[in-house]
């Protein structure tokens, strides 16, 4: 199929109409099947020029069409550079994996963690949910996994990995504090941990204002969550600021991480002093 007559199908797949007219006297399982050749040949004949690996993670949701389409690529793996790599579900079976060049390998996620901790030169965790331990709501982090977030931390400590730093978004509040085994029994930190708040939604403190309304008892509900993160060690806070954070590490290896307000200015703590939210360590 020359580009000429792929083009179309091309056209028809971003939503084109402009360039389509021939598709109309096919039906729509023809316009699929041709669509789906137009791309398997894009592919292969870009393989020729460079490699290619695609990456899907969480095959188990994958739709029908999109299955189609990454089995027909898989069709003609043999001979092509191209790997195909995906993550799914146990119990989970894609249609190629009969295919003598398919492979499945049963892998543990913290058994990847625990090898970039290991090898890798800069410690950065890039997490979705907070580690340390912050006393508020301890079950919607990894609080709430506790076996799991101690057999972490427990190797970072026995194997002296020095510098791991996370950086952890989705909870709506900015925080610089040490990531501890457990605040009361064992408070000697192991690692750091860089929060950074919304972009978009509510604050920490919005939340409570719109669950409990404004007022007194919102406030006291906010003073008393900010209470609890100033005893789990925050060494700055301010949980009502839309922010993001930036990481800067020089030549010499050393990272400055700054918290930012929406207007590019350093956020500053709440707590008495009013801190800067930003750090700087050497390696």
């Amino acid at each position: 199929m020359d580009s000429q007559e792929s083009s179309p199908y091309l056209l028809q797949l971003l939503g084109v109409k402009e360039g389509t007219e021939r598709l109309t006297a096919l039906t729509p399982e023809a316009i699929k099947l041709r669509t789906l050749e137009t791309l398997r040949r894009i592919v292969i004949n870009a393989s020729r020029q460079r490699p290619i690996v695609f990456v899907v993670e969480d095959l188990h949701w994958i739709d029908k069409t999109s299955e189609e389409l990454f089995a027909s690529f898989i069709e003609h793996l043999p001979g092509a550079t191209i790997m195909f790599l995906s993550t799914y579900r146990p119990g989970f079976r894609s249609p190629w994996m009969d295919k003598s060049y398919a492979h499945a390998a049963r892998i543990r996620p913290e058994a990847l963690l625990k090898a970039a901790l290991l090898y890798s030169t800069a410690k950065f965790v890039i997490s979705p949910s907070t580690i340390a331990q912050t006393l508020v709501t301890p079950l919607a982090r990894w609080e709430g996994y506790a076996a799991e977030r101690r057999e972490i931390l427990e190797f970072i400590r026995h194997n002296g990995i020095q510098n791991v730093i996370f950086l952890s978004t989705d909870d709506h509040r900015n925080l610089i504090i040490p990531v501890l085994v457990d605040r009361f029994a064992d408070p000697t930190p192991v690692a750091l941990e860089f929060v950074t708040g919304p972009i978009a939604a509510f604050t920490d403190a919005d939340g409570f204002r719109f669950f409990f309304g404004p007022g007194p008892l919102s406030d006291a509900v906010i003073a008393a969550n900010n209470s609890l993160l100033d005893i789990a060690g925050a060494e700055c806070r301010h949980t009502d600021a839309y922010s993001y954070g930036v990481v800067e590490v020089s030549a010499a290896g050393e990272v400055t991480l700054t918290l930012k307000d929406a207007a590019g200015g350093t956020i500053l703590g709440e707590q008495a002093g009013n801190a800067l939210c930003v750090k700087t360590l050497t390696p």
